[in-house]
């Protein structure tokens, strides 16, 4: 190897004695003769270890080399010139000079990787260049730590941020410099990251619960550093929840459906969405459970009774969170009712016996009770403090979801517009109510019915007859009726009669004219009863004895006598207690009558003193 300039260097004889300045030109070629060669120890170094190279010149025995060296690091000296020293060769006691000489440079500045190394020798045999040597430097040993922030141990959905540093053992030799592959138990934890003053950092949130290895393997990127990876062990927990309840309404009425909601969130530092079940429970009483959904569970109830109640919805936790539980203090109030009245006749009529029919109902938001109203149902009228009926009530008749209860018959109400009251009294879960019938209970005039009868019927002209008129009362009206009745002939009045505790009036018509009577009686109605007319009743009134013709020397009456069309040649006696009729006749003569039954004269020509008494 031709060397183009070399330095001038002083040369000392190892012998000590004499010393000379050896000041070389560089040759145009290594002397002949001349053979260098090169060492190094140790080979391979680490990065910063010392490197002893050793160039030995090689001369003609018993001769040696004087001069110098420069070692070569590519095309680059590492040195000033070293001096060249003889080697000997010792047999016993005597050492003389075997013919070589060496010199020795040491240097701990070689950067890691391959060196390629020769020495340049100036010596009395001439310039000469070692063959190249190759001397390789393993970079530094690095240490790789893990940190983790906040340390372990963690909780589920918290943020931990992990930190690796590297550093150059020694650290004299620089900062490394390269990339870090985080893992999780072999897997990777985010991309490659990398060093920025020897450190990196990974943030994750998503651990498992568990035990985790966080590997980081640093890998260099330059052949000073040496590759290296560090661990850490994480422990990441479940995290801690917090279960809050609600209510859709609060305080509830017995029977409203009231919606519970549970909201279950993480705990700082905890995060995530919880899954998994919610328990709610009333007291040690289940209402069964819910999945939670996008952190809530909810239920429907109605069945909570009247009072206050201890809620509680208890979440189950999960792989990632831990249990808790809510409360909620949820207070049920009895329900509103409302109450109905019909009557079962309405207008009715005097004496109609009526029930009356309540009907009791929770109102909204009582929808679906789990229990109907009890108690029972006062009826009361016209404002009275105490109820004509008091009654139970029941579902059997009832609407769905109600009750209902019915009074006794009552017959008792005057004719007037009475207002009527059911009042329900409530019980524990339902508060009370009234309702009232609306327009009241009309309770119009009963309407009548007169019969009439008369006795005896044909009758002889002069007797009486006795009319008896019968008033009744037709279903669905009752009671006595009072009054009168009044005793019609035709369109003559013949008398009037007052009703009996029987219901019937009599009267006794005396003077009916002989012929066919067309006799009505007619009930004049009271307070609560309707006038009613009875159908004619055909009454005949006729004569013992009739009498037509000419009958000649007079006529003495003893019974019920008509004279009709008849004449009579002398005069007319009516014995007492006889009736006569003399219709359309002559008499040739007078009448006499003394406390005759009855005495009629139509269309009778007399031509005789008459006298009529009594």
């Amino acid at each position: 190897m031709r060397i183009k300039h070399l330095v001038v260097f002083f040369a000392v004889l190892a012998l000590g004695s004499t010393a000379a300045v050896l000041s070389t030109a560089t040759p145009a070629s290594a002397g002949i003769g001349v053979d260098t060669t090169l060492g190094a120890n140790p080979n391979p170094s680490t990065l910063g270890q010392s490197v002893t190279f050793s160039a030995t010149v090689h001369g003609i025995f018993p001769d040696f080399p004087i001069g110098g060296v420069v070692f070569f690091d590519g095309a680059t000296p590492m040195n000033f010139p070293v001096i060249l020293h003889p080697n000997f060769s010792c047999v016993g006691p005597i050492c003389v000079p075997d013919g070589t000489s060496t010199a020795t440079f040491s240097t701990s500045s070689l950067s890691g990787g391959t060196h390629v190394i020769t020495a340049g020798a100036d010596s009395t045999y001439g310039a000469s260049v070692s063959d190249p040597l190759i001397q390789t430097v393993i970079g530094a040993s690095t240490t790789t730590t893990v940190t983790a922030a906040p340390a372990s141990p963690t909780v589920f959905g918290q943020g931990v941020t992990f930190t690796a540093t590297v550093v150059a053992n020694p650290s004299s030799v620089g900062t490394p410099s390269g990339t870090v592959q985080f893992t999780d138990n072999g897997v990777n934890l985010g991309g490659t990251q990398t060093l920025s003053g020897g450190s990196t950092s990974v943030t994750s949130s998503g651990l498992s619960v568990g035990a985790h290895n966080i590997v980081a393997s640093y890998a260099s990127d330059n052949p000073t550093f040496l590759s290296s990876s560090g661990n850490l062990s994480q422990q990441v927990n479940m995290a801690s929840t917090m279960t809050g309840v609600a209510s859709t309404a609060n305080p509830s009425v017995f029977g409203q459906q009231i919606t519970l909601t549970a909201t279950v969130g993480a705990l700082a530092p905890g995060a995530g969405t919880p899954t998994g079940t919610v328990s709610f429970a009333d007291g040690s009483t289940s209402l069964g459970s819910a999945p939670v959904s996008g952190g809530q569970a909810t239920i429907t109830t109605a069945g909570l009774s009247v009072g206050a109640h201890s809620l509680t919805a208890t979440y189950n936790g999960d792989g990632n969170f831990m249990a808790s539980t809510g409360a909620l203090s949820q207070t049920v109030n009895r329900a509103p009712t409302a109450t109905t009245i019909v009557s079962s006749a309405n207008p009715s009529v005097f004496g109609q016996k009526v029930t009356f029919s309540a009907t009791v109902c929770p109102l909204p938001p009582s929808t679906t009770p789990t229990q109907l109203p009890s108690g029972t149902v006062a009826f009361t009228a016209d404002g009275a403090s105490t109820p004509f009926d008091t009654v139970t009530v029941s579902g059997a008749s009832a609407p769905p979801g109600c009750v209902s209860a019915t009074s006794a018959a009552i017959g008792t109400f005057s004719v007037a517009t009475h207002s009527i009251t059911a009042s329900y009294i409530g019980d524990v879960n339902f508060l009370a109510s009234s309702g009232a019938l609306s327009g009241g209970q009309v309770v119009n005039k009963a309407p009548t019915a007169t019969t009439l009868t008369s006795a005896p019927n044909p009758s002889f002209f002069g007797d009486g007859v006795t009319l008896t008129a019968t008033v009744s009362v037709p279903p669905p009206g009752a009671g006595i009726p009072t009054g009168t009745v009044t005793f019609t002939d035709g369109s003559t009045i013949l008398g009037t009669s007052t009703l009996n505790a029987s219901d019937q009036a009599t009267f006794t018509a005396t003077g009916l004219q002989v012929g066919t009577h067309m006799i009505t009686a007619t009930y004049g109605g009271d307070g609560d009863f309707l006038p009613s007319t009875s159908t004619p009743q055909s009454q005949l009134v006729r004569c013992m004895t009739v009498i037509t013709g000419r009958v000649n020397g007079g006529l003495t009456v003893s019974g019920s006598t008509c004279v009709n069309n008849a004449t009579i040649n002398g005069g007319i006696t009516v014995r007492p207690g006889a009736a006569l009729s003399l219709n359309s006749s002559t008499v040739h003569g007078g009448v006499t009558s003394a406390s005759a039954k009855a005495l009629t004269v139509c269309a009778t020509l007399i031509d005789g003193s008459s006298t009529v008494t009594a």
